[in-house]
């Protein structure tokens, strides 16, 4: 999926936690990540005895003051077909590239499934560190397209 993606100027990095047991994918154009935007897909194995997973496909992005999440897709099959992913990849990058700054949430909000955002908390300590998990999400993102960078050049 990744030279796929390559083909069509969108970036792909994915990082395994220290177990193994879950992958985290950074999924970006250029102007995404200079607007502080990516789109992750999420697979976790949540309990190896029930063969339990988790894929999530969500995009995170800063405005203003604010941390939006927009959760696009939710699966719990031990196999995903790539193409399935690989679809609702392009087509989310598709619906944000094609959204101005003005429709961008109402178009996010009608292709998701859930969404949640620094709006939304009142309580200050809980607000904070929602912005700062996004925030983490778009860093690591910058963090694996520089080394990325760097190694190429």
């Amino acid at each position: 999926m990744v030279a796929l993606l390559a083909k069509r100027g969108i970036h792909i990095f994915t990082e395994m936690d220290e177990e193994g047991e879950n992958s985290y994918s950074y999924i970006f154009t250029g102007d995404m990540l200079a607007n502080r935007m990516v789109v992750t897909l999420e697979q976790h194995l949540l309990d190896a005895e029930s063969e339990y997973y988790e894929t999530v496909i969500s995009v995170s992005f800063i405005t203003n003051d604010d941390a939006y999440e927009f959760y696009i897709c939710h699966d719990d099959r031990p196999v995903i077909p790539p193409l399935y992913l690989y679809r609702i990849i392009l087509d989310t990058i598709e619906t944000i590239t094609d959204s101005t700054a003005d429709s961008l949430l109402s178009n996010l909000t009608e292709i998701s499934t859930g969404s949640a955002s620094t709006e939304e908390y009142t309580d200050k300590e809980i607000r904070n560190n929602y912005y700062n998990g996004v925030i983490t999400k778009i860093d690591t993102a910058l963090k694996l397209y520089s080394e990325h960078q760097a190694e190429n050049n």
